[in-house]
């Protein structure tokens, strides 16, 4: 546990996603300076209003650590530690420092209670369900040293929150219930808080990496849907599930996640193996219906021809054609379609999460679909191909 902006950091790596980090950087270190092996960073270093360190300055400075922002971590790591000759307890990966805990004093209200805030303002990107897995794996810390949570998706720009309601409106309320009966507004002006990280959550190897079982205990426990998400399940829930015939729950994520091949992101099934295990599947474990969970309109179809009308999906909106772009900065033309994107996605995943068996590539909400199911899921299949490099 470190006290907010006293450790003194220089930033490594100025690349486009020292961006979206600067701000949850300021807010729990003090920083110095910042570095690039590319020198011409040091443009990006003055719109940042930070001095710029020459890499070969470094070894000549006084500092606690150098905190490295980049993707590829690991190799910049080695070249400070190998080539540059720092200090290796000084030179933190990104999943290092992103996962370090933080005190804060915002004011003098509730002196006798400790909060612990929730956010996730460094991967802006991010879907619901890698929030809520994020919350989930700190939730174990809370109970265990006595905080109040409160979850902060109001003060940090994310998917689900119009640019105008930036510090108006939390998002998070727009789907669930608040954690606890403390407002935002109180937590920032409390004695004791405790800034909780911002995980980059890789998805691999996850049964070893996270206890699944404690997650779903905590979800059982603190996590509830508002009124209208809770109506809005129960709509779906019926018109989607038939509750007389063995449902086989399959999630396909495509679009963004297969076309853009993120670093250290599992590698998600194609179609064709998607199809061929769903026949499979079906026979094995004598499911007679699918619910089919995906964002990628071109695969529902596919689905859709393929299995008939023992499939059946929502009426979610879905792409097509995504090419490189990340499905947070693609807009449907329609009246509040932030937030209508959030619901669609959850609810898709809370029916995913009430089949009977759960065949799925990794990514978050597979994982939440577990979680939430609760080990009541007769039968599950991960498809495991690795990560992308």
């Amino acid at each position: 546990m470190e006290q907010a902006g006293k450790r003194d950091v220089i930033i490594y790596g100025l690349g486009n996603t020292v961006w979206d980090m600067i701000d949850y950087i300021r807010m729990r270190f003090h920083i110095m300076g910042c570095s690039d092996s590319n020198t011409e960073k040091a443009d990006t270093a003055d719109k940042l209003g930070i001095p710029f360190v020459y890499p070969e300055k470094l070894c000549s400075l006084e500092y606690d650590y150098i905190l490295i922002t980049s993707v590829y971590d690991d190799e910049i790591s080695r070249q400070l530690v190998e080539t540059k000759g720092l200090p290796r307890e000084k030179v933190l990966r990104r999943i290092q420092w992103c996962r370090m805990l933080f005190t804060y004093s915002f004011g003098s209200m509730n002196k006798d209670k400790t909060f612990y805030l929730f956010s996730h303002p460094i991967h802006l990107r991010d879907g619901l369900f890698s929030f809520l897995f994020a919350f989930l794996e700190q939730m174990d810390f809370v109970e265990k040293n006595d905080c109040i949570p409160v979850v902060d998706m109001q003060n940090f720009q994310n998917q689900y929150l119009d640019d105008d309601k930036i510090g108006v409106e939390n998002a998070w309320e727009y789907y669930y219930a608040p954690l606890s009966e403390y407002s935002l507004a109180e937590v920032y002006q409390s004695k004791n808080v405790i800034l909780g990280y911002d995980d980059n959550c890789y998805k691999g190897n996850y049964e070893q990496k996270y206890n699944i079982k404690q997650m779903s205990m905590l979800y059982q426990k603190y996590i509830r849907y508002n009124k209208e998400t809770a109506e809005a399940a129960r709509k779906a829930y019926r018109r989607n599930i038939d509750q007389t015939k063995k449902t086989l729950g399959v999630l396909f994520r495509g679009s963004d996640m297969s076309a853009l091949k993120l670093k250290n992101h599992p590698v998600q099934p194609t179609i064709d193996e998607m199809i061929s295990l769903i026949h499979k599947y079906m026979e094995e474990w004598e499911c007679e219906r699918i619910f089919l969970s995906t964002e990628d309109a071109g695969a529902a179809r596919r689905l859709k021809a393929e299995f008939g009308e023992i499939l059946s999906c929502t009426d979610q909106k879905r792409f097509a054609d995504t090419g490189q772009t990340w499905l947070a900065n693609i807009n449907f033309e329609r009246e509040h379609d932030r937030y209508l994107r959030g619901i669609e996605y959850l609810i898709t995943i809370e029916l995913l999460s009430r089949c009977d068996c759960l065949l799925a590539g990794i990514c978050t909400g597979s994982i939440c679909a577990q979680i939430m199911n609760n080990g009541k899921y007769e039968h599950v299949k991960m498809i495991d191909k690795g990560e992308y490099e």
